[in-house]
């Protein structure tokens, strides 16, 4: 299987995760280079979900992390201020992952849920469940 179709299957899971806890979201993702790559977005997600998943997968891509281990060093007082101040496009919410499939890199972003934390489930499910690949640390201490 292809980088290209474990990534379809991939966001098929997410969608199977998200699907079993009545959440529609949107799976976006983009290659190293900041193409898109692939965007699933299920009925009834939210008209914001197409932008979040798209920034989420764009900061995880760019900064090779999870968005969520962003959050402490982009406080007050904290080394990361104002990352996320210097371009529109970076993020610190839940939710975004970066995973390596042989020597091509992508960031995945979910958004749809009510808060952050169920888009870091969701993601943190789907992984769990999919298993394939080389991850970014799980920022929920699975890993």
């Amino acid at each position: 299987m292809d980088a290209f179709q474990k990534l379809k299957k991939f966001a098929d899971v997410c969608e199977e995760v998200a699907a079993a806890r009545g959440i529609p979201i949107c799976v976006t993702v983009l290659d190293a280079h900041n193409n898109p790559v692939l965007l699933h977005r299920m009925p009834g997600s939210g008209i914001i979900t197409l932008e979040m998943a798209e920034r989420k997968a764009y900061t995880s891509v760019a900064l090779g992390c999870e968005t969520y281990a962003l959050k402490a060093g982009i406080q007050p007082g904290q080394p990361l201020y104002s990352l996320t101040t210097s371009s529109s496009r970076l993020i610190a919410f839940g939710g975004g992952t970066c995973v390596r499939f042989g020597s091509e890199v992508f960031g995945i972003g979910i958004s749809g849920g009510p808060t952050e934390v169920e888009d870091m489930e969701i993601l943190r499910d789907a992984r769990i469940k999919f298993g394939d690949g080389e991850w970014a640390p799980d920022s929920m201490g699975t890993d």
